[in-house]
């Protein structure tokens, strides 16, 4: 299927570099194909996944913040925000 295969390759896009500098095939679905992006070089796939790891926490920290934040409208404010947004 075209369409899954598309898929695939875009969300596997920004996991290819950490997996690239590491030598092991990136999984695209059912496609696996060799790492040809740059070359073995543990230190970067460290550096890579260092900075992959902080960037999802704080992704996930915006994300309670946010979450937080609209509680706080509709619980402590009372301030009808979530329903104009809906």
């Amino acid at each position: 299927n075209r369409a899954a295969m598309e898929k695939a390759r875009i969300s596997c896009t920004s996991n290819r570099v950490p997996a690239s500098s590491r030598s092991r095939p990136i999984n695209t679905g059912n496609v696996n194909r060799p790492n040809t992006l740059i070359g073995r070089d543990r230190e970067l796939a460290g550096t890579l996944f260092e900075v992959h790891e902080i960037l999802a926490f704080s992704m996930a920290a915006l994300f309670a913040l946010h979450l937080l934040a609209a509680l706080h409208h509709q619980f402590v404010r009372k301030d009808g925000l979530l329903k104009r947004m809906a």
